[in-house]
């Protein structure tokens, strides 16, 4: 399917839980015994590619590292701690990832399916050339790029977006060109 070490996954687990009351999305249990982040988790270990889990301070990583103690993940904290935004997640794992592509997924989306994962990895492994987003995209032309793969080279540009102030991904990608977006 892929050839190893391509790629890594990074979970992003920093936002601040505002929909569950400040509970933190990713620990919290469903029906089964498993946290939502286990989930996740479970989805793409079975590639056996390195894990980043992205969190927003060191409190929260504690917590993490407690709880996911028998997976093989790293945990990381983001990189610009004073600015809350998915963005930062996707910068802090690009900025720590051992690998030249990182397939970013959300913690809180625990029926994310294997099937779903290997179609992203196959079709970043296949593309030919250069690419700094592969977004899968809906029929309404709506984008999920809590779902994508981002190159490691386009760090610099979420970094300069960021840092500017602005938080979304849809004017992150008005940054990048055109012709690189698939």
């Amino acid at each position: 399917m892929q050839k190893q070490g391509v790629l890594s996954f990074a979970i992003l687990a920093g936002g601040h839980g505002g929909r569950l009351k400040g509970l933190d999305k990713g620990l919290v249990k469903l029906l089964d015994g498993k946290t939502m982040v286990e989930h996740v988790i479970n989805a793409v270990k079975w590639l056996e590619e390195e894990v980043l889990i992205v969190v927003h301070d060191e409190d929260q990583a504690e917590r993490y590292l407690k709880t996911l103690e028998r997976y093989r993940v790293k945990v990381v904290v983001d990189v610009l701690p004073t600015i809350r935004s998915p963005l930062v997640g996707v910068l802090t794992a690009l900025k720590n990832s051992s690998k030249n592509l990182v397939m970013v997924l959300p913690c809180d989306t625990p029926f994310v399916s294997r099937s779903f994962v290997k179609f992203m990895v196959e079709k970043a492994c296949s593309v030919k050339g250069f690419f700094n987003v592969l977004v899968p995209r809906w029929p309404n032309g709506w984008i999920e790029p809590l779902h994508a793969v981002y190159a490691k080279n386009i760090s610099r540009v979420i970094e300069k977006v960021v840092r500017s102030g602005v938080l979304d991904f849809k004017s992150l990608t008005k940054k990048i060109p055109k012709k690189a977006m698939k």
